[in-house]
């Protein structure tokens, strides 16, 4: 293996160094101050098959294509796809066998759409953390949609839990494990076994659908 190309070294008071990998294939070094050039190179270059696995698993992620807003254009939603058609309507979106839109909402069609999922995800996810939670036996104190591109969910130390409007985009049942992902850390806030054990309880194939987010989380996007 070659040297690993850092792409870009952020210092700060931190006190560990941190490497990530962002969805465009881009090396990103987090690393204190005091550090030294050729120890965070040792550092990267030790990490040369972990980083040389994520960067396969990136290149091996379906792409994206820009949407045109055209019929015949596919849209995701719950994990099926629905071909776009544009016709003369007083109702500006709304879903059939296909995603039909107005061509009165011209030239704001996109803010039509994606407010469209939005309604559906706050509808949709509402009802998915009132059918966990009772499951799991916990309440959050506040549900909200949030624009959030990668960050599928979050849970504050108040309970209040948090959505990406993509999210209903994903099959069902990915969704349900995000959902329960951050319900159980209403029980545990943090990623200990714990927290698995919990998420487990509920879904005992959770890795399997955490798994089809990691890969296909490019495709749940406008």
């Amino acid at each position: 293996m070659g040297k690993v190309v850092i792409h870009s070294l952020i210092r700060s008071r931190r006190r560990t160094i941190c490497l990530t990998i962002t969805e465009n294939a881009q090396i990103v070094v987090k690393a204190p101050f005091w550090t030294t050039m050729r120890y965070i190179e040792d550092f990267v270059n030790k990490k040369q098959r972990w980083i040389a696995k994520k960067l396969k698993d990136i290149n091996e992620r379906p792409k994206a294509k820009t949407k045109e807003y055209e019929n015949g254009e596919e849209f995701l939603y719950l994990g099926k796809i629905y071909k776009l058609r544009i016709v003369p309507s007083h109702i500006p979106v709304q879903l059939k066998d296909e995603l039909v839109i107005s061509t009165n909402i011209w030239p704001k069609h996109k803010e039509a759409i994606k407010l469209w999922y939005q309604k559906e995800a706050a509808k949709i996810i509402g009802e998915r953390c009132s059918h966990f939670s009772e499951i799991m036996e916990c309440e959050p104190t506040n549900i909200r949609i949030s624009n959030a591109r990668r960050r599928w969910g979050s849970c504050s130390a108040r309970g209040k839990l948090n959505f990406s409007w993509r999210l209903v985009m994903a099959p069902m049942e990915v969704l349900d494990y995000v959902v329960v992902h951050e319900l159980a850390h209403l029980h545990q806030l943090n990623h200990s076994r714990k927290f698995w054990a919990k998420v487990k309880s509920v879904f005992p194939d959770y890795k399997e659908r955490q798994k089809w987010l990691r890969k296909n989380e490019p495709l749940l996007s406008l």
